[in-house]
């Protein structure tokens, strides 16, 4: 059986779901396999969801009615074993995955130093982390599903929070590239980071941060061409 690599909880009106990652895999083909009761009425919204489709489109791809897929959506029935195996083939087609998953996928194998995050109440929380990123020395022992240190980087995390605050999830903005520097235990680290919001087809909002470090001559002369730490790059 393959590691799950994250868990997330997704609140609705009508409560609380847990839903499971695994690399290659949808949340709804991991159902059984978790021993979680799908909840197939927000599954089925939030596939129509990213992938654009009518409930009648939806309808022929399953082989069921228009009616049988809006009493599901309702939450008034739930699939049969052998529709629920024609669903979860249809929701795990690569076509049909969620952009996040492919987000999340291409960052774990990444030897580049870069991250998916997602802001908590009051701190920054790691969804995805690549190799070049565990590597490095000023984020070691940092795991995916746990928050980040603040005094691994003070400035880094100080930055997220003020990305966050200029607008970035508000679906106007492309990137923010910033400029920040870490000291650690005597040891200062420079760089640069291109972040970009990513909305998965839930509503969530996350932050995909891809890192290159400088020295502190390049990371001096790129203050020096701006005004500030962080540089909007708006949608136009």
């Amino acid at each position: 059986m393959q590691p799950i690599v994250c868990i997330r909880y997704s609140a609705d009106g009508a409560g609380r779901s847990l839903y499971a990652v695994r690399r290659g895999l949808s949340c709804s083909a991991l159902g059984d396999n978790l021993g979680l009761h799908m909840n197939w009425s927000s599954e089925l919204r939030a596939f129509r969801s990213r992938t654009g489709l009518k409930q009648e489109a939806l309808a022929d791809l399953l082989k069921i009615s228009q009616a049988y897929v809006s009493r599901l959506e309702a939450g008034r029935t739930e699939p049969k074993p052998g529709l629920e195996n024609r669903i979860r083939a249809l929701m795990s087609d690569r076509s049909h995955r969620d952009v996040l998953d492919f987000v999340l996928s291409s960052v774990r194998v990444s030897p580049q130093i870069s991250c998916v995050i997602q802001p908590t109440e009051d701190n920054v929380r790691y969804v995805a982390l690549s190799n070049g990123f565990r590597d490095h020395p000023q984020f070691a022992g940092a795991q995916e599903g746990l928050e980040v240190r603040r005094e691994a980087s003070p400035d880094g995390h100080r930055l997220v929070r003020e990305i966050l605050a200029c607008g970035a999830f508000s679906g106007q903005v492309r990137s923010v590239d910033a400029v920040w520097k870490a000291t650690i235990d005597g040891q200062t680290y420079c760089w640069r980071s291109v972040n970009t919001p990513v909305r998965a087809s839930d509503g969530v909002w996350y932050l995909l941060c891809a890192m290159t470090q400088l020295s502190e001559d390049e990371h001096d002369e790129r203050m020096a061409q701006r005004d500030t730490q962080l540089v909007i790059n708006a949608i136009q």
